[in-house]
């Protein structure tokens, strides 16, 4: 059992950097939690390039059964593919961005939040593709709605700027090419109705044998979903993200570690959702990459709780010790 001393030492400041030890830590997490994916993308990577699968029971190798010898189906899964490499390319960016945020001369919380809001919602629709809850004609149905959701996502954009009226109607015919090619190999799409329940000309999902695949997904429900332990994660994210005044009023830490680790804990929380995901999904054992997440956890709960010692009148890099970590925080005392 550590002492009160050692459980707070990681709060200690360093006279070298000007910032606490426990940041140089919540650094080191990160990069680890970051290497820890990228292991599990290695052995994800090596499982789907099997040509069979070498385990026929998982749900990578079920939707492989799936699309083998239909050009179609094969299309959409690649599609799939090349959506969930472009998800983590975005939570990749989104952890160098918390990294650049921890080595920042000033703590800037509510900014983190919002960067760990953008890696849990591109986590959370990685888990939408790769759900090994569903069937493979419902992730199939999911695979299928991606590429006109863009051509349709596009279209509603442009239409917010003025003079986009030409290359709204070229994308309508891209969209529309789509439309055709999807209802010619018996895949349904939906069309927005208005209020006289006539169609719009906007597209709103598709459905894949009797599977629905929306183009709009609710991110709130696929935090309880794919985040259930983790129930406060999304409204906290999201109230930085958005800037709520329930938030703003609120961010009241007790100290500097109190306040990294809100930061750096829903990182691992986020990358544990998306490690069972992906472990669930290509048959992969999920215990060592599960138990290194909790040794980082834990690390933070223990080096993370004291309070840091602080001299009057002396400038760090989190502001001016001795005017207490809040006031530090908002730039008063400083």
């Amino acid at each position: 059992m550590k002492d009160a001393h050692s459980l707070s030492e990681g709060n200690e400041w360093d006279d070298q950097t000007g910032r606490p030890k426990f940041a140089s830590l919540c650094i080191k997490v990160i990069e680890q939690e970051w290497r820890s994916w990228e292991s599990l993308l290695s052995e994800a990577h090596r499982i789907s390039a099997e040509r069979p699968p070498s385990r026929p029971d998982t749900p990578w190798a079920q939707d492989w059964t799936l699309v083998q010898g239909n050009e179609f189906l094969e299309g959409a899964l690649a599609v799939a593919s090349e959506r969930f490499q472009r998800l983590m390319f975005a939570v990749r960016d989104y952890a160098e961005t918390m990294l650049l945020l921890l080595k920042h001369d000033r703590l800037l919380v509510q900014p983190a939040w919002s960067a760990g809001r953008g890696a849990m919602e591109a986590v959370l629709l990685s888990c939408w593709l790769l759900d090994s809850t569903k069937s493979s004609e419902m992730r199939l149905a999911r695979a299928l709605s991606l590429l006109p959701a863009v051509v349709q996502g596009t279209m509603d954009t442009l239409r917010k700027f003025p003079g986009q009226d030409e290359e709204v109607a070229q994308k309508r015919e891209v969209r529309n090419e789509i439309v055709a090619y999807l209802r010619e190999n018996q895949v349904e799409v939906l069309w927005k109705l208005d209020k006289r329940h006539s169609r719009t000309d906007t597209t709103i999902g598709v459905v894949f044998r009797s599977n629905k695949a929306s183009f709009n997904r609710n991110i709130t429900q696929l935090a309880e979903w794919y985040l259930p332990d983790e129930p406060y994660l999304y409204t906290l994210l999201s109230g930085a993200a958005h800037s709520d005044s329930w938030l703003l009023e609120g961010i009241e830490p007790r100290s500097a570690g109190e306040a990294l680790n809100s930061v750096v804990m829903p990182f691992l929380a986020v990358s544990l959702g998306y490690t069972r995901s992906v472990c669930s999904y290509f048959g992969i054992d999920a215990r060592p990459y599960v138990a290194a997440n909790e040794r980082r956890l834990k690390a933070l709960v223990l080096r993370g709780g004291g309070q840091s010692e602080r001299q009057p009148d002396r400038q760090t890099a989190f502001g001016r010790l001795g005017s207490g970590f809040v006031e530090e925080f908002t730039r008063r005392g400083t």
